[in-house]
C-alpha cells in the first residue's frame, strides 16, 4: 500500500477536539469529518520539495516552512498512535491558525524564490542523485504541481482562519 501525506484544512474548534479525541480525530484521519476539498494528497513530494530547496540554496527560514508546512507542529493527540493502521513513525501532528498563517506567508516567499524553475535547479537536483521516470523527464516537473497545491492549500486556509492537521497514510 502506498503511503502520501495528507493534510487537512479544520476550524479551531475541530482542532482542539481532535486532541482530545481520538475518535474525532480519528473521523477527520479517515475523510468522515470533512468535506473533501478540505482535504490535500500531497502524494510523496514533502521530501523531494525540501531536497529542491536545499540544493537551490533557499534561505534557512524559508526551508524550515517548507518543512513545517508538511511536518506539522506538536503531535494531535498520542493515544491515536494506538488506533489499528495509524502510522507510528509519522504521527498526527498540526498547527493552528496562527501557525498557518506563519506558514502561508513562508511558503509566499518561496513562491516569489522560485526554486523549481530554473534549468540550473534541475541539473543540481539530478547530481544530488534524484532518480525520476522516464529518467529523460524534468524531474522538478513533478514537484510543480505539488508545490502548488500546497500554496493554494495554506492560502484558503488563512483565508477562512483554519488550522491544519497532517499526517502519513
Amino acid at each position: 500500500m502506498p503511503i502520501v501525506q495528507n493534510l487537512a484544512r479544520l476550524d479551531e474548534a475541530t482542532l482542539v477536539a481532535c486532541s482530545s479525541s481520538v475518535a474525532v480525530l480519528d473521523d477527520v484521519c479517515s475523510f468522515r469529518a470533512l468535506d473533501r476539498d478540505e482535504y490535500l494528497d500531497l502524494d510523496w513530494a514533502p521530501a523531494p520539495l525540501e531536497q529542491a530547496a536545499r540544493i537551490a540554496q533557499v534561505p534557512a527560514s524559508l526551508l524550515e516552512g517548507l518543512a513545517r508546512a508538511t511536518a506539522g507542529g506538536e503531535e494531535a493527540n498520542a493515544a491515536y498512535r494506538e488506533m489499528p493502521d495509524s502510522i507510528w513513525e509519522h504521527p498526527v501532528t498540526s498547527l493552528n491558525p496562527t501557525e498557518v498563517r506563519r506558514v502561508h506567508e513562508q511558503l509566499q516567499e518561496l513562491r516569489r524564490v522560485d526554486f523549481l524553475s530554473s534549468a540550473t535547479a534541475t541539473e543540481a537536483f539530478v547530481r544530488a542523485g534524484a532518480e525520476f521516470s522516464p529518467p529523460e523527464a524534468d524531474p522538478l516537473e513533478n514537484l510543480r504541481p505539488h508545490f502548488q497545491a500546497l500554496c493554494d492549500f495554506y492560502a484558503t486556509a488563512v483565508e477562512r482562519r483554519l488550522g491544519v492537521l497532517m499526517w502519513w497514510d
